[in-house]
């Protein structure tokens, strides 16, 4: 009796974890109230692509299309919920260029940002947190598309390494604080730390109080396209 006893305390143990799990499981979907107000910002950043228009469940939210290298001021749009359906289609078509599932929160601020081609394409959804940087400094952070630098770098600023092992196509950095006045990074292979050799990136000046995303792109020749979002 006591073996069986032990047998069944262990089996209500499994059956409370299994009960937990999913009510875990539910609340997570309870997180995302559907229908609520999202703010999107959409960046075309596919090289050769054509221009597009975005569609979150079949309702398109750009009001003109968006181009190789543009991208938009923020959407207000009524699309917050868990698994909404994004798509980039080709302007004046059905055509479906890249598509992806993501959960919106309501009032949340976010950038969708369309990279690759072809079997390659990609959407990356980025939760912007615009929240004002310290004094006399910029917020920003990095997506990294350029196929004329390795797939895999480092960012510097100055002599300091600001990003390690940063992909191409993979992913968008948090955001982080840097002097305003930056005129520029470095980049450079992954794990290289020879600075004298490094790749600039050069732009106009960042102003303090601003938040941005630093696009590198260039099939050729690496650049940046500085996204303001604020």
């Amino acid at each position: 009796m006591k073996i069986s006893n032990i047998s069944l305390s262990k089996l209500f143990l499994f059956a409370a974890a299994g009960l937990t799990l999913s009510l875990s499981s539910c609340s997570k979907d309870d997180d995302f109230e559907a229908g609520g107000s999202v703010n999107i910002k959409v960046v075309n950043a596919a090289e050769s692509s054509p221009a597009q228009d975005v569609f979150i469940n079949d309702t398109k939210i750009n009001s003109s299309a968006v181009a190789y290298s543009q991208s938009t001021g923020y959407f207000t749009t009524p699309n917050s919920g868990n698994d909404r359906r994004v798509e980039f289609r080709t302007t004046g078509t059905t055509n479906v260029f890249e598509s992806e599932d993501t959960d919106l929160r309501q009032n949340g601020n976010y950038t969708f940002f369309l990279t690759g081609t072809g079997s390659s394409a990609d959407i990356q959804v980025a939760e912007d947190n615009l929240s004002a940087p310290s004094s006399g400094k910029a917020k920003v952070r990095f997506l990294h598309v350029s196929g004329a630098v390795a797939e895999d770098i480092d960012i510097y600023n100055g002599t300091v390494k600001i990003v390690g092992d940063l992909e191409r196509g993979d992913e968008v950095t948090g955001f982080q604080e840097v002097n305003a006045g930056v005129t520029g990074f470095g980049i450079l292979p992954l794990g290289n730390t020879n600075i004298t050799a490094v790749t600039n990136i050069s732009f106009a000046a960042l102003e303090a109080g601003k938040i941005y995303t630093i696009l590198i792109y260039g099939s050729t020749t690496a650049s940046a396209n500085v996204i303001a979002h604020n």
